[in-house]
């Protein structure tokens, strides 16, 4: 068995699990080991792998432990920087490697000019820190894990629930609790005998309280043979939970231990009989014991009822035989005579004076009903004149004071699996309120490593399920403008696990040395003093400004690019996003780790040279930046670019060599050279774009001959097409070139995956059969603007076509039922159109002759 697969069978979930395993990859890289041989540091390498592998064996018990014990945070804490310190050294080990085009038969002078006696002094150091380390891992008493093994002291505990209602006055909750009445009362939901309704949303939010309120309404009361109320939480014990349910049928004690036979008395106690059930607090996602536990259930009559509540969409979607009931956060006026019922005695009238805090206390607690709970729990036992200190204080960053709050949504976080903690935490980046998209956070994600690349799946597939992932356990929410939110809580239990690792520059830390990530808000002057904090942070990973106000006229004072390069070379991570710099310096060239530049809605003219010997580079966006009007001529150095954003940018030529980026998934716009410029038959070898694709300037393909068919038939991620000429090129065109125009087109036939297609200006007479083919059976929004066209093409068959649009045919006199399709004996034309629009039609003369 490998280093890996020994490692990997101690590991438990801790955070630092899936950080370890990547190290331990890129220790046993081919490269390494045999550097260390002929360097003499086999010895190092080796001693490091040792230690490696015993330690992995207590992470999570010290993780549990830390809670409780400031020594073990502390040790984790300098074992996270160490981690942090070796990924630093490999990865510049691995960068030169490729800046230098190393192969295995390179000479000994280039491997050791690569891995420089500096590295190898670092090298020993580390061992000597890990040692120490080592040594104070005996003193803290941590305990060995296996795999599988069941932990000794939960992180968190939540107390069981039951069937019994302790809160004075619920609010907010009448119309949920109607449309749970009414999916249990309906006859209709399904034709099985036993309905499951899960409740999902997040930790706090009243998932048990809606089921208490259900599962105690008295018009349900007689409509039931029996009413049964069982706590799972988080160990998912079929046994367990199968006698607790015979055993409140029964009332009586089943000393019965064998599955089998508990379920056999569970069946014939719940037989011919109609039952309610709630299953509270369900965390586990294994399919099989679900069905195990549910296989007694089944044998209920027809009508029978079972409610599970849940964090997790996942388990909701498992579960469930109707759609699932998502419950949200209450109102702020809900929020706010919730907290008024724990703050002071129910029905007791509340002092004027505390109407001065209500604002803060709506914006602390976020329509959460447990933060409204817990807040006027704390606030009732202290002294009126206090409350304004507590308002003000960190409350929720403590487990005293009776703050149950963080426990519960540390659940949450507990029940992630490793490299989910990793991305979780790193989320501790984003500010309160920031709204994030997802395709942004997943390459964040992978420009800091996080995503655990698998041989058959994408980096960004698998971030997008990690995403997924984490909004199904409500840890992300939709937001009401589009994209995603963290509640203010979450945002807060993201920062307590992430430590001293994350810093925002807008608040003051004492402990900054250690920190890898930072972010903050811009102001709109932001001045060479604001950044003197990262003199001390020379290891710092991530600078990632991140504005709430959307599109903001910042500026940047002129010295700090430079300042930021010179101080910060360990950067995966750079962004100016819409400051007002016109340039970079060429020392950008230095920061040879960096995965990650975001320059959009900048006012770039040009990118330096040295730009390109970024080899590491994976995600450059240049959105937005209309003053930009060439990239680097040696674009193709950057072997390792997946994503290039060159939307709303002057850009009007691809740079040479282009095809050469065969890692490419995004490319925003490709102009179409002409002459001796790069050509549309560069796109051939970009066979991994995904998404939103525009080729424009089509009318500088000078032979069309020589466009083969398959440019864009084997880019099948690509869901959003547009294909555009020249404006100026329509209005001048030869009276020969329609007919080249619609062999271009001809041959720039998408994959039928297509979602939305965009035709502008193209100058054939007719369009090619393959535009309204009804084998594009995923195209929902098709427009064609500007077009040359005398009759439009037959578009009635596309089965999902919902959005149409058609401007600018001066040359299309009437719109007949062939455009309908009937000329195929279609007799339910455009199925699913919602919206058409027709304009510029030179309306006194076409005849809509299908209408």
């Amino acid at each position: 068995m490998s280093l890996i697969g020994q490692v990997m069978s101690l590991i438990g979930e801790s955070a630092l699990s899936s950080f370890f395993q990547s190290l331990l990859e890129k220790i046993e890289c081919p490269e390494i080991l045999k550097f260390a041989s002929e360097n003499q540091v086999r010895a190092d390498i080796g001693k490091l792998e040792k230690m490696l592998t015993g330690i992995q064996s207590v992470l999570e018990d010290a993780e549990e432990k830390q809670l409780s014990n400031p020594l073990v945070k502390k040790w984790l804490d300098e074992l996270k920087d160490l981690a942090y310190d070796v990924e630093d050294i490999l990865d510049e080990y691995q960068m030169q490697r490729q800046l230098k085009g190393e192969t295995e038969a390179g000479s000994s002078k280039l491997r050791k000019l690569m891995f420089n006696p500096t590295m190898v002094s670092k090298m020993k150091e580390i061992n000597t820190r890990f040692q120490r380390i080592v040594d104070q891992q005996k003193d803290i008493e941590l305990i060995k894990r296996n795999v599988g093994r069941t932990s000794s002291s939960k992180v968190c505990v939540r107390p069981p629930s039951t069937c019994l209602a302790h809160e004075p006055e619920v609010y907010g909750r009448d119309e949920d609790k109607r449309k749970i009445l009414h999916l249990i009362s309906s006859n209709d939901a399904s034709d099985k005998n036993v309905i499951v309704i899960p409740i999902v949303g997040m930790g706090g939010v009243g998932k048990t309280t809606l089921a208490r309120l259900v599962y105690s309404d008295e018009s349900l009361q007689q409509q039931f043979n029996l009413r049964e109320w069982v706590c799972v939480s988080d160990e998912f014990d079929i046994l367990r939970i199968t006698k607790s349910i015979l055993e409140s049928i029964t009332k009586k004690l089943c000393d019965l231990n064998e599955l089998n036979q508990v379920q056999l008395q569970l069946r014939e106690q719940l037989a011919g009989k109609k039952f309610l059930i709630v299953l509270d607090d369900v965390w586990n996602k294994n399919y099989d014991h679900w069905n195990t536990l549910r296989s007694p259930l089944m044998y209920g009559a027809p009508g029978s009822r079972v409610i599970v509540t849940t964090r997790d969409e996942d388990i909701a979607r498992m579960m469930k035989t109707i759609q699932y009931h998502n419950l949200n956060c209450i109102s702020d006026e809900d929020c706010w005579k919730l907290f008024l019922d724990h703050a002071f005695d129910s029905g007791s009238v509340a002092d004027p004076k505390v109407e001065v805090i209500r604002e803060k206390v709506i914006n602390k607690c976020g329509g959460l009903p447990l933060a409204a709970r817990t807040l006027g729990g704390l606030l009732r036992s202290k002294p009126q004149e206090h409350w304004e200190d507590v308002m003000n204080s960190e409350i929720w960053n403590s487990q005293g004071d009776g703050n149950n709050i963080l426990s519960l949504l540390r659940l949450s976080y507990y029940h992630l699996p490793s490299h989910l903690k990793r991305c979780f935490a790193y989320c501790a980046i984003l500010p309160k309120d920031y709204v994030f998209e997802k395709k942004q956070l997943v390459l964040l994600w992978m420009a800091e490593g996080l995503i655990e690349q698998q041989d058959d799946q994408h980096m960004e597939d698998v971030g997008e399920e990690y995403f997924q992932d984490l909004f199904s356990r409500s840890l992300f929410q939709s937001s009401s403008t589009g994209g995603f939110v963290m509640h203010d809580l979450v945002n807060d239990l993201a920062q307590v696990v992430a430590g001293d690792t994350y810093f925002r520059l807008e608040e003051k830390s004492s402990k900054k040395e250690k920190a890898r990530h930072s972010s903050y808000i811009p102001c709109r002057f932001d001045r060479c003093e604001r950044f003197e904090p990262f003199e001390t942070m020379k290891h710092m990973r991530t600078f990632l400004p991140l504005s709430l106000a959307g599109d903001m006229n910042i500026c940047l004072a002129n010295c700090i690019p430079s300042y930021l390069f010179s101080k910060l070379r360990f950067l995966r991570v750079l962004s100016f996003n819409h400051y007002k710099i016109t340039k970079l310096p060429d020392s950008i060239g230095d920061l040879k780790l960096l995965r990650y530049l975001d320059l959009s809605y900048t006012r770039i003219v040009t990118l330096p040279e040295r730009t390109t010997s970024l080899c590491n580079l994976q995600t450059m966006l240049l959105k937005g930046c209309h003053d930009l009007k060439k990239l680097p001529s040696e674009m193709q150095n950057l072997i390792n670019l997946r994503h290039l954003d060159i939307q709303w940018t002057s850009v009007k030529v691809m740079p040479q060599g282009i095809e050469k980026l065969r890692s490419l998934r995004t490319l925003s716009n490709f102009v179409v050279g002409e002459g001796n410029e790069v050509g549309i038959t560069a796109l051939e070898n970009l066979k991994f774009l995904r998404g939103a694709l525009r080729i424009s300037r089509l009318d500088n393909v000078a032979n069309a001959s020589n466009v083969r068919g398959t440019i864009l038939l084997d880019k099948g991620r690509i869901d959003d097409l547009e294909m555009a000429w020249g404006r100026s090129y329509l209005a001048s065109r030869s009276v020969s070139i329609p007919n080249e125009d619609r062999v271009v087109l001809e041959k720039m036939k998408p994959h039928e995956s297509l979602e939305k297609l965009t035709i502008i200006d193209y100058g054939g007479i007719q369009f090619p059969s393959w535009v309204g083919d009804p084998l594009f059976r995923n195209l929902v929004c098709l427009e064609l603007k500007n077009c040359n066209c005398t009759t439009l093409p037959q578009l009635g068959l596309l089965s999902s076509l919902k959005d149409l649009v058609i401007i600018g045919f001066p040359n299309v006199e009437a719109v007949d039922r062939e455009f309908c399709g009937e000329s195929m004996s279609s007799s339910n034309p455009f199925p699913a159109l919602e919206t058409l629009r027709f304009e510029d039609m030179k309306e006194e003369r076409v005849e809509y002759l299908w209408v």
